[in-house]
């Protein structure tokens, strides 16, 4: 694998100076190298052939991502679109999804040599079904989110799987995780950590205001149902790995299921999920 297009994080890598620094690494291997055209603007890259958005990731066979696991997560779209897989370069703080570590650059011969490995990660696809019939579909790496937002009050959340009740949560909102968003938001929310080649899906409920809420794993085959109930108005919003996927409002569902879709990373380095985790949770390995 020799052909890369490069996506940075102008937050964490300012005036890009630590993609020059990967550029060169990869171009010395003889690499060839993409980035948007709309990255010319702060500066053109030695060895890096800009190329307009919508044709970009067409020459590559694999796409890295310089950032954190946010950045991998937004790239990640285009990475499932073009069916490339990703290496993330982590310049954020923790970094589950990441492989390589600032300090780590002599791994991309390893890339370039084709001694690595691609591990498929399980999505889920979300179908917001609108009252009027209208539907929005989505995929999502991580989760996919329905929460109260600025709303002061909780709301009640109906959960079926396989169309049989499950729960009714009073609740700040619910995540839906696959394992790999287990050790994102839904780790914060109390959720289980689950190993990343686990076929599951986890949900998890948000601040309940019931003891006996706890969240559920079940299997990937299951579909979960989710529907705003009791008195309320208003509705509910529904984030796809962060990033907006409409409203929830009463009389409308949103279904849960395994995507036929998967996310590829690359993998170059030893670690495996277990030293990730014990590193970045208790600051050891």
């Amino acid at each position: 694998m020799k052909n890369f297009v490069l996506v940075p994080n102008m937050n964490k890598d300012v005036g890009l100076v630590k993609t020059r620094k990967v550029a060169g690494i990869l171009t010395s291997l003889g690499a060839e190298l993409y980035m948007d055209s709309a990255y010319e603007q702060f500066g053109g890259i030695s060895g890096v052939c800009y190329l307009p958005h919508d044709e970009v990731f067409s020459r590559a066979q694999g796409i890295l991502v310089l950032g954190g696991d946010g950045t991998l997560l937004r790239v990640s779209v285009a990475a499932v679109a073009h069916s490339l897989p990703l290496l993330g370069i982590n310049l954020g703080k923790m970094g589950f999804l990441t492989e390589v570590e600032g300090d780590e650059e002599s791994l991309f011969a390893k890339l370039v040599n084709d001694e690595y490995t691609i591990e498929p990660r399980m999505m889920i696809k979300g179908v917001l079904q609108k009252a009027d019939g209208r539907g929005a579909e989505f995929h999502a790496l991580n989760d996919i989110v329905v929460s109260r937002g600025a709303f002061s009050r909780i709301m009640t959340l109906r959960v079926s799987v396989d169309g049989k009740f499950m729960d009714a949560y009073n609740a700040d909102g619910l995540i839906i995780s696959t394992p790999t968003g287990s050790t994102a938001y839904s780790l914060s929310a109390g959720g289980p950590i689950i190993e990343p080649s686990a076929q599951a899906i986890s949900i998890t409920p948000i601040c309940p205001h019931a003891l006996r809420s706890r969240s559920v794993v079940v299997t990937a085959e299951r579909t979960v149902t989710v529907e705003l109930t009791g008195e309320h108005k208003g509705g509910m919003y529904v984030s796809v790995n962060g990033n907006n996927g409409g409203e929830l409002l009463r009389g409308e569902t949103l279904t849960v299921s395994k995507s036929p879709l998967c996310t590829n990373l690359i993998r170059i380095n030893n670690r495996d999920f277990y030293d990730i985790l014990h590193k970045k949770l208790y600051g050891s390995c």
